[in-house]
Order: structure tokens, then sequence, then C-alpha cells
């Protein structure tokens, strides 16, 4: 694993839940380094099928695994990676990791994201997604 992460640098953070989230991510955030080559890129996975084929990615100055989404795991991931924006695609939703973007005040976009007020996740919280 690349640990390249300077943390007093600001970085932009791409999270894959797996190697299908990275391939839809990917031309983005190769157009990214490719306009601001000097940006760190942190790159986090919550399935080994992404992590373990792209752990070595080039263009990335970190690859990891994504934390438990708990209010202290996002709060040290945050201050050790220093994203100022965050990019998480498809169905992606972590709870803490997105409050502790939003009181950060980190932009967070997301790549091909499709919510439904029925989805399971969202069932009884969907009135807390208007504040990210």
């Amino acid at each position: 694993m690349q640990e390249k992460v300077d943390p007093v640098r600001s970085s932009i953070w791409f999270h894959f839940a797996s190697l299908g989230e990275f391939e839809q991510g990917r031309p983005l955030l190769e157009k990214i380094k490719s306009t601001y080559p000097h940006k760190q890129i942190v790159i986090t996975f919550f399935s080994p099928s992404g992590y373990e084929i792209r752990k070595n990615y080039a263009l990335a100055n970190g690859v990891f695994y994504l934390p438990l989404d708990t209010p202290s795991n996002a709060k040290q991931l945050i201050a050790a990676i220093n994203p100022e924006i965050a990019v998480f695609t498809k169905y992606e939703y972590w709870y803490h990791y997105f409050e502790a973007l939003h009181k950060s005040g980190i932009p967070l976009y997301i790549i091909s994201g499709i919510f439904r007020p029925n989805q399971i996740f969202l069932n009884g919280m969907a009135h807390l997604t208007a504040k990210f």
C-alpha cells in the first residue's frame, strides 16, 4: 500500500465500495489528477475487490480501507487525509462520514448516486439528507 499522504497538504478523497465503482469514478479521478497534478489523491475502498487490485494505484498518494462508520473514525480519517473535497460513488451512504464532512465545510460529491425515499438505509432518515 502506498502511504504518501501528507496531512498538512489538502487532498482530494475518492471513496469506492468496490472495483466496479472505482471503474465508474476513474475517468473523473484521472481528469482531476491531470488538471491538478500536484493535488494529493486519497482513495478508500469498502471491499477487498477494489482494494486488492488498486492498492498500488499510481495516481494515488494513499489507498486504504474505509474504517467503520463511527463519529470517531470519521473525525480521525478526515483529520488524517485533510480533504478539500470528497467524491463517493453510487449507493455509498456513510452517515458519520457525511456528517463530519458537512460539519467541516468540505464539499461532498456523489458520482452516479440514486437515492430514493424507500431505500432501506434511508427509512426514517430521509429528512437528514437535506442537510448534506
